[in-house]
């Protein structure tokens, strides 16, 4: 009884220490942020030649607000147009909240439609590939993909 009584008791203070902490504002909801990126464009001859890949971007919010660290993980595996277009914006994003502080990666999807209208990656697809690399870089926040659709130019 005395272990019963014990082991309630401990839970108990263990789940109110769990509600009890505050959760980290997410840098996704930034509207600051979400609209820089907004300004990342197509490029011109590979959306012409319909080509669609993900170039997945990992950097470091500094407790300033600048950001540092910037590795676009799978750039061998990307033609450099898509990365230059990432790189233009990511590298001059403007100073954010301090309380975005942390390591995070980004994945920014390039996608055009072939001849028949279909994508060529689902989401699930999407999302099982950029939560690959957060596992792999240890990163610690997978942000929400920017999709840059070949008809914005």
């Amino acid at each position: 009884m005395k272990t019963l009584s014990a082991f309630l008791f401990i839970w108990m203070i263990s789940v109110q220490l769990c509600l009890a902490q505050a959760t980290k504002p997410a840098l996704d909801t930034d509207s600051t942020f979400r609209r820089a990126l907004q300004e990342i464009r197509y490029p011109e001859l590979r959306r012409l030649a319909q080509q669609t890949t993900i170039v997945f971007v990992q950097f470091t919010l500094t407790p300033q607000g600048k950001v540092t660290q910037i590795k676009y993980l799978n750039e061998d595996e990307v033609d450099n147009p898509f990365v230059y277009e990432v790189q233009q914006i990511v590298e001059q994003l403007p100073t954010l909240p301090a309380l975005y502080a942390g390591e995070y990666v980004l994945p920014v999807g390039f996608e055009s439609e072939n001849s028949q209208g279909k994508k060529r990656l689902t989401k699930e697809d999407r999302a099982a590939l950029a939560r690959t690399f957060v596992q792999l870089t240890r990163a610690r926040v997978l942000l929400s993909e920017v999709y840059v659709p070949a008809s914005n130019w």
